[in-house]
């Protein structure tokens, strides 16, 4: 279980860069945007950073870093192998059984005693953003770790470039609160740019500080290693996967998103079960070739009425259109789905007179069914 001490450590963090961020622009901004040319443009640039620098942080504090649901204990765990042996790209990986979670951790996956949870991808666990770091927010850590070393510097620079400046008042309070911004930075400094150097070190060669403190990879040859770029790329640019947690109802959330993309737009209607309803005998047909039977029989003038509509939207437009095509003699009113509504009118009647029933003459933007009044 986490205890407070656990979270010292995130709040000295959040100390040090409010701490800092507030005598920087207290006593070092107004001189340079006052007495310095180019003073504006450097305070922005330091502010741009700071919102980079604060909202990496929070999305590594916050996010869930890739943790994987316990499993109920059954009556068989105690007589499962200690591994599993699984082949990657040629090379043998083991997965361990853990007793906690009561699963075979995936490659690449570490107990965390502090979280007491399995960490899809483990790195570490950094008491300074007071969370694991994992698949799922190792990237906010890795650019909160660059964009704080590149703060550091800047701030550095424009605080002892005010020191220098301002050297005959150094009894100045303005002059005081840069000095101990140089001296903060400095202290700060070595440790950012030793881990911001050594992360980037394994986001190049596609390791964890777990791996690579454990030595998983010296023996031998890394098996999710894909070269430099592609590394770099993986980590850096690819979307974050959905939490484990909560999987069920981001799914249903996901399935109703599609559902109402596929009423909307055209293109992203699957084929639906096409509805004709015979009112000659009253009976339902269910097939596709229900459709072409009807478009077979005895020609006769007839008027085609298209309605478009939607659950969502109201009956936007009407469109009549008189053509000679076969057509049973009694009336019917046939109601077929949108993908094939064009298609059977088209494959039906002879290009000279189906040319106002182009698909583009009447594919709505919105639309659940055609009408067909026979």
């Amino acid at each position: 279980s986490r205890s407070k001490n656990d979270f010292i450590p995130f709040f000295v963090t959040l100390i040090l860069i409010i701490g800092g961020s507030t005598v920087f622009y207290v006593f070092t901004a107004p001189f340079l945007w006052t007495e310095i040319e180019g003073g504006q443009a450097a305070v922005v640039v330091v502010g741009l950073l700071l919102v980079f620098l604060a909202a990496n942080l929070l999305w590594a504090a916050t996010l869930d870093p890739g943790y994987f649901p316990k499993v109920p204990e059954s009556a068989d765990d105690f007589r499962k192998p200690l591994f599993r042996v699984i082949g990657i790209n040629g090379i043998t990986v083991k997965m361990k059984w853990c007793e906690t979670c009561n699963f075979y951790r995936p490659p690449r996956t570490s107990h965390c005693s502090l979280c007491n949870r399995c960490v899809e991808d483990f790195d570490h666990h950094c008491p300074w953003v007071n969370n694991c770091v994992g698949k799922r927010n190792y990237k906010h850590f890795f650019l909160f770790l660059a964009t704080l070393t590149l703060y550091i510097v800047s701030t550095f620079g424009l605080s002892l470039f005010h020191v220098i400046r301002e050297r005959d008042n150094v009894s100045d309070a303005a002059v005081i609160g840069s000095m101990t911004i140089c001296c903060v930075g400095f202290l700060v400094f070595i440790p950012v740019i030793g881990l911001t150097v050594f992360h980037t070190y394994l986001v190049v060669h596609k390791r964890t500080t777990n791996e690579e403190v454990t030595g998983k990879f010296l023996a031998g040859y890394n098996p999710f290693t894909q070269g430099c770029l592609r590394n770099c790329a993986s980590t850096m640019c690819s979307r974050r996967i959905y939490s484990y947690h909560g999987y069920s109802s981001y799914k249903r959330r996901r399935e109703e998103k599609l559902e109402r993309r596929k009423g909307s737009e055209s293109r992203d209607v699957e084929l639906k079960e096409m509805r004709v309803k015979e009112a000659r005998n009253g009976s339902t047909l269910q097939t596709p070739d229900s459709a072409a039977e009807l478009l077979h029989s005895p020609a006769q003038d007839v008027t085609i009425t298209v309605d478009r509509e939607s659950p969502s939207h109201p009956i936007t437009s009407r469109q009549s259109v008189s053509v000679t095509t076969p057509i049973p003699s009694t009336p019917s009113i046939a109601v077929i789905s949108p993908s094939s509504a064009s298609a059977v009118a088209m494959s039906s009647l002879p290009a000279c007179e189906a040319r106002e029933l182009s698909p583009e003459s009447i594919r709505p933007t919105f639309l659940s069914s055609y009408e067909v009044s026979i």
